[in-house]
């Protein structure tokens, strides 16, 4: 189906239960969404409701399954579904169809006229499992291990062996610009160290009980290690053994020039136990960030607007000591500055103050604008000149936007 779930309209009732609060207040879905707990039930009693009493059809939540003994009697079938959905205002995805097929998969098995099979991925493990050789690697094939997980995924299947040429990177090291170790290192290192080595033969023959506190931050992750080329791997990332983490720390924090770039960096491609501690522990023993040892001076952050120079002060200083009041009182003339044809300035009378440096004034056509103080000056210079009050005359005014209201 189409968005299946958003076609389902809810009532009135039930709307209250699906609030969200959103920047721009609460809201209420009006139809199911993805992610409630009970929306797969709700969905699957719905569709049975609409597809009840059609013989040969299975419905799982969006996946109708549509049968009959004949093509005639399979016709009909599809076609009382259809008018049954159309019914009840539903749509279907055309892509996900398959009509008149002659075996299909469902819900994990493949479906045919002689009847249900197991689709053939499933079984693999089960198929090319090794025997169980000692009591943990029964427990792991009996489901008794790792809390009754599904341990059959986790069995170690026997693997062709494939030319090398033929497979693409798969480690994530292999994709690091210069890196300074390799994966032959790495492999030789892992056969060598005492600890790597049983990890690694852990990952290939299972794991016994493991109480050796130097196994045990591999121990709790195993179920997510993997060996591979005679390396250990956590998920996509390469184990790295103690001989190569100096040399790793040392290249991270020298070539990334942001702060907390190597940690992150880091766990996409290496890992190894208590690796973020070793690097915090790197930057603490050079007191800078690796910005810093990278450009060898510090750098200015945001934070440095927050601090008031000194150049500053001196130069709020000196202004403070040359700069004139500029202050017009209502009802004085002034020529206001004109952006239009005509004179740059145009005579004008103060009506009043609208900002702490812009007026109000009145043209003589009663017109009314707002000018900055720069782009007005008194109509009679003469009678200013005693003052402190700064004036410029027409031809000085800015060229400000003309402001009407």
């Amino acid at each position: 189906m189409s968005h299946a779930y958003a076609q389902i309209l809810k009532d009135d009732e039930s709307k209250k239960y699906l609030t969200v609060n959103t920047h721009k207040g609460m809201f209420t879905y009006n139809r199911l969404p993805f992610g409630v707990s009970s929306a797969p039930a709700v969905f699957q009693r719905t569709m049975e409701g609409d597809l009840q009493g059609i013989p040969m059809v299975a419905v799982y939540l969006d996946d109708i399954l549509v049968s009959g003994a004949s093509k005639e009697e399979h016709l009909r079938n599809l076609n009382e579904v259809l008018g049954r959905l159309e019914e009840a205002g539903l749509r279907l995805k055309r892509s996900k169809c398959q009509m008149l097929q002659s075996e299909v998969f469902y819900l994990g098995h493949k479906v045919d006229a002689q009847g249900l099979h197991p689709m053939e991925a499933k079984v693999k493990a089960i198929r090319e499992a090794p025997p169980p050789s000692n009591v943990t690697e029964l427990k792991a094939y009996l489901g008794k291990d790792h809390s009754n997980a599904d341990a059959l995924s986790r069995l170690p299947v026997p693997e062709l062996v494939e030319d090398d040429s033929l497979q693409g990177q798969v480690l994530m090291i292999d994709h690091m610009d210069d890196a300074p170790v390799n994966m032959s290192q790495v492999r030789k290192w892992t056969a060598k160290d005492a600890t790597l080595s049983l990890v690694h033969s852990y990952v290939l023959n299972g794991w016994p009980e493991v109480r050796d506190p130097r196994l045990m931050p591999y121990y709790t992750r195993r179920l997510e290690l993997s060996a591979r080329d005679g390396c250990v791997l956590w998920g996509a990332r390469t184990v790295i053994p103690p001989q190569g983490r100096s040399i790793l720390l040392k290249m991270l924090h020298q070539s990334h020039p942001l702060k907390d770039a190597p940690s992150g960096l880091a766990r996409s491609y290496l890992w190894w136990p208590r690796m973020d501690e070793d690097i915090a522990k790197k930057k603490a023993t050079t007191g800078l960030s690796p910005a810093e040892m990278l450009m060898s001076r510090p750098l200015r952050s945001a934070y440095d607007l927050l601090k008031i120079q000194q150049k500053q002060l001196i130069q709020k200083e000196q202004h403070d000591k040359t700069a004139k009041l500029r202050q017009f009182m209502p009802g004085e003339a002034m020529y206001a500055r004109n952006y239009g044809l005509g004179p740059k300035g145009i005579p004008a009378t103060v009506e009043s103050p609208s900002g702490p440096v812009s007026y109000t004034v009145l043209l003589g056509n009663g017109q009314r604008m707002r000018r900055h103080v720069d782009q007005v000056r008194a109509r009679h210079p003469e009678a200013r000149q005693s003052s402190d009050r700064l004036v410029h005359p027409p031809e000085e005014l800015d060229n400000r936007p003309v402001e009407r209201r």
